[in-house]
């Protein structure tokens, strides 16, 4: 399980399902419960399928929704939370009707009513024309009064666009509320799966996120459903801020600045390029990395400067350039030539050939003075006593 799910957050987002498709043919000699297991787990991961194909006059009772392994029956036919149709056949839009079971009410009806909030909030934030769904389903044994014990179910948005889309999940799960203190303890599981697509071009680009939120909160026993509702609602909003602020601040942007780094078009550093001596071709990538770019540049610079080269930059049209005005005024000075710096250059080293030594210096083999003789025989006669 750990291994198949390490693979899918390393897979792009278009290919997961296909992904887990084949892991599940791998796993399908093990338990079915671990497949079971897999596919609850991988719904952040994999973007939604969804119904939108309403029958024509069907619209003011039946909405889109999405499709997921919490609304799919075992003979692949999709629940809806809003009318609790089995469609059958999804194009042809063709369906069947049960009923629902009396222990089954309590769940249904809050599950109706969450979807209507889930709803308002997807609009609000994400537009009319995104979808949503709310789908759960109670925990153990349902009591046949309805009363709403333990549940859990998922929370889920796509958005689609011409420039991408946008899937987020959240996996509730919650405890039997606790009548002695009032409480209840909530457990969310999010993702977030993005898509883009860059100037109209075919490209694989996508990432997701996941956070696990972990809650105990009040709740009221004469209203439980709605207590549920404002405690998950006020979770999985945070965590939805949280998700899009983090994409925007930080996600998006470093994205864009490593890519611009790994691949240069017309963003090439003209200086460097200029002093190497080199251009390059335009509209083509350099296929380099941010450490192997920031190298190059910094290569490319030194090279300019005549380091690290045993030829001093002979490559290099700006050093040679110099070079060989340095050697012009080398040659001028040395003939004498009639220019001003020759001129100057040849003024200074005559004026240096005709300076001569000071009379004040004294050869430095001069005999000692006769003051010095006779304070050092004296010195010798007091040793000698």
């Amino acid at each position: 399980m750990d291994a198949a799910l390490a693979v899918l957050k390393k897979t792009s987002p278009s290919d997961a399902e296909k992904v887990l498709a084949g892991i599940q043919v791998l796993l399908s000699q093990g338990n079915k419960e671990t497949i079971n297991g897999l596919s609850r787990q991988t719904n952040g991961m994999i973007p939604f399928r969804s119904f939108d194909n309403v029958p024509d006059g069907d619209e003011e009772e039946e909405k889109p929704f999405l499709l997921c392994s919490f609304n799919q029956t075992e003979n692949n036919s999709y629940r809806s939370p809003w009318t609790n149709r089995y469609y059958t056949d999804l194009k042809a839009a063709k369906f069947q009707t049960r009923d629902i079971p009396p222990e089954e009410q309590g769940i249904r009806t809050l599950e109706r009513n969450a979807n209507e909030v889930w709803e308002s909030y997807v609009r609000l934030y994400y537009g009319h024309d995104a979808i949503s769904s709310v789908f759960l389903k109670s925990k153990g044994t349902s009591s046949s009064s309805g009363d709403i014990g333990s549940f859990e179910g998922i929370f889920g948005v796509q958005k689609v666009t011409d420039s991408g889309g946008w899937n987020s999940v959240h996996l509730v799960t919650v405890d039997e509320p606790s009548k002695a203190d009032k409480t209840c303890g909530y457990s969310i599981e999010s993702a977030v799966t993005t898509t883009f697509n860059i100037d109209a071009q075919p490209t694989d680009l996508g990432c997701s996120m996941q956070k696990e939120t972990s809650k105990t909160c009040k709740v009221r026993f004469a209203s439980l459903s709605g207590s549920h509702l404002e405690n998950l609602g006020r979770i999985i909003e945070d965590v939805e801020i949280e998700f899009r602020s983090r994409m925007e601040r930080v996600d998006v942007p470093k994205t864009t600045e490593v890519i611009e780094c790994m691949y240069k078009k017309d963003q090439i550093s003209r200086t460097a390029h200029l002093i190497s001596g080199g251009q390059a071709p335009a509209g083509v990538a350099t296929g380099m990395g941010v450490g192997s770019g920031m190298i190059g540049e910094i290569a490319n610079r030194a090279k300019s400067k005549g380091l690290g080269s045993a030829a001093g930059g002979a490559g290099n049209p700006f050093m040679a350039a110099l070079n060989s005005k340095l050697k012009e005024q080398n040659a001028s000075k040395q003939k004498g030539g009639d220019d001003g710096d020759g001129k100057a250059y040849n003024a200074l080293k005559a004026g240096l050939k005709k300076r001569e030594p000071t009379a004040s210096a004294k050869p430095a083999n001069d005999a000692p003075t006769p003051e010095f003789m006779n304070f050092r025989n004296k010195l010798k006669k007091s040793s000698v006593k």
